[in-house]
């Protein structure tokens, strides 16, 4: 493997395993072509990292946050962004200086897995928000009482308390 192609694979790899970025991924966040928009940022970082001498991870955190906002509409603000593009600057380093098996030997192994980004149900409940069953009871007493007087009063067209006789069109 050759420094390019190393370097393509690494980035593609801290890319891949960047949980906050996946999750912007799994979210549609740029679209329905978003991974063909990841690998495309992938092969900028990496001919950024390639072919500039004096790469400062600023300056690659400032580029990722560019790509993040204009093509995927997504801002990363969890603190990742200049730790990795760090990362990614040392690996190329290593890279350059012909330590590829090195700079691939530091890569995390495995795939990090995404947390599950459903909220878990609350376990704390406040007794101001707790109902009584018997308070529940009651209300569905009343709510079918009222229900049965709407339904006989519509039947019978007997004047309510007002004085006022509700009258039902029929169908011929």
């Amino acid at each position: 493997m050759d420094m390019k192609d190393a370097t393509l694979h690494i980035v593609k790899k801290l890319v891949g395993d960047w949980v906050s970025f996946q999750i912007a991924l799994e979210h549609g966040m740029g679209g329905m072509n978003g991974r063909e928009k990841e690998a495309e940022m992938c092969r900028e970082l990496a001919d950024m990292l390639i072919n500039d001498p004096n790469v400062d991870p600023s300056d690659v955190g400032d580029y990722m946050e560019e790509i993040l906002d204009e093509d995927f509409d997504t801002v990363i603000d969890d603190g990742t962004v200049l730790p990795l593009a760090t990362i990614m600057v040392n690996l190329s380093k290593l890279c350059k200086r012909g330590s590829i098996q090195e700079a691939l030997d530091q890569l995390p192994e495995g795939k990090p897995s995404l947390p599950d980004a459903r909220p878990e149900p609350s376990q704390n409940i406040d007794d101001d928000e707790m109902v009584d069953v018997s308070e529940v009871d009651e209300m569905s007493d009343q709510v079918a009482a009222l229900n049965s007087q709407r339904s006989s009063r519509r039947r019978t067209n007997e004047p309510d308390e007002d004085g006022w006789v509700q009258v039902n069109r029929t169908n011929k």
